[in-house]
């Protein structure tokens, strides 16, 4: 069984979709089994041309985590697209590609090309908000993330105590605008700050605990409501790898305990 036209992918067409569609609700997945037949084909097309229309609207990484609301919350490398998916009857405005995986099947060299195309799309349940939590340096769970340790934008050894957990630098790029940000943790040594995107606030906890620092965690806030963001710039005090017994000198990141964005949406 064969469906011609109802389908478009981030605008394209796929020239014959075959077998039955399969949309997994429960995953937010669907997966459409392909065929690029020459006989369908405009003059001088050859199959790898219809796998690489849809390569070039694919993502190279992608995360759909599910929020707290019981959407998700989906996003890709940065700089990767978003595209909207309709069947027709449905319509999924925010979806991502995978990169493709061709079938060359044994009637290839005469008649066209297997490939399958498989989508991850975002369910919405209005406004709502997600929550980051250590490794950040994960991009399989968080492609939209650019995470270091220290503020020169090198990362430690991965099986270090504080690894992927202390931050010096951290890129997030939001699909949808954010209006608030808050960061559970603490500070390393005090006096510590962190700052997002301009606004700074200090800590009043350590986890570090020198010299008779307060051992314990807090959240700070950040609003930005009157103008919500996408790209989200983190970054900290002076925090390199260790370079002395003197922890005041080179220890001023934070331990993120979680970080948490609410969108605007």
């Amino acid at each position: 069984m064969a469906d011609y036209t109802n389908w478009m992918i981030g605008g394209l067409v796929p020239l014959w979709v075959i077998n039955n569609p399969k949309i997994d609700r429960e995953k937010r997945t669907i997966t459409l089994n392909c065929f690029a037949a020459r006989e369908l084909m405009p003059d001088g097309w050859n199959p790898e041309d219809e796998i690489k229309r849809f390569n070039d609207i694919a993502a190279r990484g992608m995360s759909n985590n599910v929020m707290y609301d019981g959407g998700t919350n989906l996003n890709v490398t940065p700089n990767d697209p978003i595209i909207t998916v309709t069947n027709g009857a449905e319509v999924w405005e925010r979806c991502a590609l995978h990169k493709l995986v061709t079938q060359y099947g044994e009637y290839y060299n005469y008649s066209g090309l297997f490939f399958t195309l498989s989508l991850d799309y975002e369910e919405r349940t209005g406004g709502g908000f997600a929550v980051y939590q250590p490794p950040y340096g994960n991009k399989n769970k968080y492609p939209n993330l650019n995470y270091y340790a220290y503020t020169d934008k090198s990362n430690d050894n991965p099986n270090s105590p504080g690894s992927q957990n202390e931050i010096g630098y951290l890129y997030i790029n939001e699909q949808i605008p954010v209006k608030q940000i808050q960061i559970y943790g603490s500070g390393c040594a005090l006096p510590a700050w962190i700052e997002v995107n301009g606004q700074r606030k200090n800590w009043v906890c350590s986890h570090e605990g020198i010299k008779g620092q307060q051992q314990c965690q807090q959240r700070l806030t950040f609003d930005f409501t009157e103008n919500p963001i996408t790209n989200i710039i983190i970054y900290t005090g002076v925090h390199l790898d260790h370079i002395g017994a003197d922890q005041r000198t080179w220890n001023h990141g934070c331990w993120a305990v979680w970080i948490k964005v609410v969108y605007a949406e």
